[in-house]
């Protein structure tokens, strides 16, 4: 009776053993977001929002390897938000504004040089994520919102 509880118990212990979780998931920026690489690519946090009438976008880190990134984007603020990946040459602050302001937008984005892609609308306080590959080269983010831009709404990223 002695030797099964032994052996009972050496199984269960083994059982135990072998679900246990690894440590190697990645690291949180505190915010619920995962940051870090994986065998999906790279991610950058970014939060966006409104300091006064200045506005804000800021990057976990401003530089990625080429490839697959995921842009993991939480509006901090409580005007809602827009995130755009443009390839340019231009610095993101460089971009020229529309010399006539059309309602809706601050720059002509075909002038800006080719969008990525976007994520159209982030409501205050929510996040979203954008997946996307990226060549080598210099790229503008950006929210394009009326005023949003001017106000400081935008952020450079080097893909190397």
């Amino acid at each position: 009776m002695r030797r099964s509880v032994l052996l009972l118990a050496a199984v269960f212990s083994l059982l135990l053993a072998a679900c246990g979780g690894d440590d190697s998931s990645p690291s949180s920026d505190g915010g619920g977001a995962e940051i870090g690489t994986g065998d999906s690519g790279q991610t950058v946090a970014v939060s966006v929002g409104e300091d006064g009438d200045a506005m804000y976008m800021r990057l976990s880190q401003d530089s990625v390897a080429a490839g697959s990134v995921t842009f993991v984007v939480t509006n901090e603020g409580q005007k809602e938000h827009e995130f755009l990946v443009i390839k340019t040459d231009t610095p993101a602050g460089e971009i020229p504004l529309l010399a006539v302001p059309d309602g809706e937008h601050d720059f002509d984005e075909e002038a800006a040089g080719e969008v990525i892609d976007e994520i159209g609308s982030i409501a205050a306080g929510a996040t979203e994520e954008l997946t996307v590959t990226l060549e080598t080269g210099h790229y503008a983010l950006a929210c394009n919102l009326e005023g949003h831009y001017a106000a400081g709404m935008w952020a450079d990223l080097q893909v190397t």
